[in-house]
């Protein structure tokens, strides 16, 4: 069965553009991303909650207007 995740960040500040950005070259590119939600978790844990697969990123925008505030969400489809 092959996964997928949608991946909706609601409030990111002014200094997160730059990596999301980045993101978004790596996507636009058709490369692969591996996603792990909590790297901290216990080895197990992480092997099973991982993604591994192609990133499609939304647009970033800026929803709450001049306040250091953006969103985007960003799909990844598993890689079999």
């Amino acid at each position: 069965m092959q996964r997928r995740l949608t991946i909706a960040h609601q409030s990111l500040g002014d200094d997160d553009v730059s990596a999301l950005r980045s993101l978004q070259i790596a996507a636009a590119s058709g490369a692969n991303t591996l996603f792990i939600p909590n790297p901290g978790a216990a080895p197990q844990n992480v092997t099973k909650a991982a993604l591994y697969g192609r990133a499609v990123m939304n647009e970033i925008s800026n929803p709450f207007g001049a306040a250091d505030r953006h969103a985007t969400t960003i799909d990844i489809k598993e890689r079999l």
